[in-house]
């Protein structure tokens, strides 16, 4: 959802949640570790570095893949 009003808002932003599960967040791993290991641990390591900008671009990146997963329910 947040790609398609991306395309008509490009600086539209979400943010979102309550601060008593920012850690908790920060210790557990996406569903999407599951199947793009590599992508999510690079954010987590530019993040440990202080390396926003990095993480944020791989953030970017990640986000398109949990849109796919609804893909095997629109074939069954």
């Amino acid at each position: 959802m947040i790609h398609a009003v991306k395309l008509l808002y490009p600086d539209f932003a979400v943010f979102a949640d309550c601060d008593e599960y920012l850690l908790g967040k920060l210790t557990l791993y996406p569903v999407s570790a599951n199947s793009s290991q590599k992508l999510t641990c690079e954010i987590y390591r530019h993040w440990r570095q202080g390396e926003f900008d990095q993480a944020n671009a791989l953030q970017i990146r990640l986000s398109w893949i949990p849109p796919l997963y609804w893909l095997e329910y629109a074939v069954l």
